[in-house]
């Protein structure tokens, strides 16, 4: 988010300043976009089209892995 916007870092300090600011709006705007494409992504390769439950999700990290990445 610094590289985009070149303000900050923090997103709560950017949702502040995204009406004074292009640079900052534009760096909202594609988090909002990588949000949307990494949750469809998501929805799209599970079997149902819906996340798994929760004790799906947890029984398949079992192996220490603390957070998978977006697309894990």
């Amino acid at each position: 988010m610094l590289g985009i916007s070149e303000t900050s870092p923090d997103v709560r300090d950017l949702l502040a300043r995204q009406h004074n600011d292009i640079r900052v709006a534009k760096a909202i705007d594609l988090l909002c976009h990588l949000a949307r494409k990494w949750i469809g992504a998501r929805a799209a390769t599970s079997r149902t089209g819906r996340f798994p439950p929760r004790s799906e999700r947890t029984s398949a990290r079992q192996g220490g892995e603390s957070c998978p990445g977006p697309m894990g």
